[in-house]
């Protein structure tokens, strides 16, 4: 099953998409959802595809980390970064994807240790983390 949460510009174009290609019945388009988190943690991986050079901070990957579901994104702008290596970074081509999420269907094991992965990587994003860098940064300056 694949599930799509959000709305936007391909919105229609990728239901029509699923219907020629005969997916249909395999593929939920769910648009915009309040409760869009607690439909990721059911998730067995996560697919970050996106394609915009100007992405900025791609929080969702990292909150499908926080939930332990394992995350494949691409290596556009700033993504990777993001991701790091609490994730799957891949191009973003179909086949790249395809081959991850294969890699990881096939892999109990693999999840398991992204999983692990991810939730090591998101303590890197904590508050705490980051207002002690800042107060560290702060404080060399004013030294």
């Amino acid at each position: 099953k694949v599930v799509l949460i959000g709305e936007g510009n391909d919105f229609e174009r990728l239901t029509k998409l699923a219907e020629e290609l005969g997916v249909s019945e395999i593929v939920d388009f769910l648009g915009f959802r309040e409760d869009a988190l607690s439909i990721v943690s059911q998730f067995d991986i996560f697919i970050f595809p996106s394609r915009w050079e100007l992405e900025g901070f791609g929080i969702v990957p990292l909150e499908a980390m926080s939930l332990g579901v394992p995350v494949v994104a691409s290596n556009v702008g700033p993504v990777p970064e993001v991701v790091g290596m609490g994730g799957i970074v891949c191009e973003d081509k179909a086949e790249k994807y395809a081959e991850e999420i294969h890699n990881l269907f096939m892999s109990n094991k693999k999840r398991i240790a992204l999983r692990n992965q991810g939730f090591s990587h998101i303590k890197h994003f904590d508050i705490n983390n980051i207002a002690q860098e800042y107060e560290d940064i702060i404080n060399y300056i004013n030294a």
